[in-house]
């Protein structure tokens, strides 16, 4: 149990995409629940790879996968893997002073 891992791997190795889900599909087959949110610099790259998982997942943007970035959010209560901006992660941080809805939390870039 390590609150905190490096994970270091080449450009397209999956970091960002495949470890989210080994974890999602792990807690799922446990039957224990879990919400990860994944940090990306911009943008683009949040929604981008929202939209990849998302067509990976067979499942509909903003269901079990989302995105939020700036004040445009593609996600509901029942999404379990949220791609966000830095920023959004910031500002959730600065108002709520916990990150305690999120069991997993992967800073990328």
């Amino acid at each position: 149990n390590n609150s905190v891992i490096i994970i270091r791997g080449a450009t397209g190795s999956g970091k960002t995409t495949q470890l989210p889900q080994f974890i999602l599909d792990h807690y799922a087959e446990k039957k224990t629940p879990c919400n990860l949110v994944v940090t990306q610099p911009r943008k683009i790259g949040a929604t981008s790879i929202a939209r990849w998982v998302a067509r990976e997942r067979k499942c509909t943007l903003g269901s079990l996968v989302g995105y939020q970035v700036g004040l445009e959010k593609m996600a509901t209560e029942h999404t379990k893997l949220i791609y966000v901006t830095t920023g959004v992660l910031l500002q959730k941080l600065v108002g709520a002073k916990t990150l305690t809805e999120y069991s997993h939390i992967f800073i990328d870039e």
